[in-house]
């Protein structure tokens, strides 16, 4: 019997930050996928015991089915849209300049130099890539080695004001489900668009254009 005031061990604190928002983020690259606990926990890389939790907390949310065996997204969109609406995480940003062209002249520079991985392209730049909304002035990306990146493309660190954006994330999750488009790295679907949600203004017009274009779901 559980004590008054004791911790419930069946759900997570927090579906979206962690080891929870990994699962989440796997649910919404593949909505139409049944998931086992063993096949979330190898991809994941998390255990049974907390895949079975994060489910538990998903099902009594109501964003989830479960059934003998297998587990599958209920409401892809209000799992979406309740991720987008939660606090962001505190990520390192780091503005560089490049010298090259335009952003487009960057995200050419990115495909061809052989720059350290992973890395996964995010906000205006991705999206122009999968549904075109509006020009952009600056390349953001997630990376893993700031420096190694530095060194790759020859950039000079600036105060503000970059054409280049490097993300170092807390998250390594956020690599999960990238996917190439014309020879650049992309985040996850999900992903770019919790992203460009959040970035508010043109971004997240950008993401609303993404979803009516029918982008939002695409394999």
């Amino acid at each position: 019997r559980r004590m008054a005031g004791a911790p419930d061990t069946r759900y997570v604190s927090d579906l979206f930050s962690g080891g929870a928002l990994r699962v989440v983020r796997w649910l919404l690259i593949e909505p139409s996928k049944s998931w086992t606990l063993a096949d979330m926990a190898e991809r994941t890389g998390l255990t049974l015991g907390f895949v079975s939790r994060t489910f538990k907390t998903l099902a009594r949310d109501a964003y989830l089915d479960r059934t003998r065996g297998s587990s599958r997204v209920r409401d892809r969109d209000a799992l979406l849209e309740a991720w987008a609406a939660a606090p962001a995480p505190t990520t390192p940003a780091f503005e560089r300049v490049a010298t090259v062209g335009g952003p487009e002249g960057l995200a050419r520079m990115i495909r061809t130099f052989t720059a350290p991985r992973p890395y996964a392209i995010t906000a205006e730049a991705a999206a122009d890539k999968i549904a075109p909304f509006a020009r952009f002035s600056r390349v953001e990306m997630y990376v893993q080695d700031v420096a190694g990146w530095d060194r790759a493309l020859g950039l000079t660190s600036v105060p503000r004001g970059g054409n280049l954006v490097l993300i170092k994330p807390v998250d390594a999750g956020v690599f999960d489900g990238s996917f190439e488009r014309d020879g650049a790295l992309l985040t996850s679907r999900p992903q770019l668009y919790v992203d460009l949600v959040r970035r508010g203004g043109s971004a997240a017009e950008a993401a609303t254009f993404m979803r009516e274009r029918g982008e939002l779901w695409s394999q």
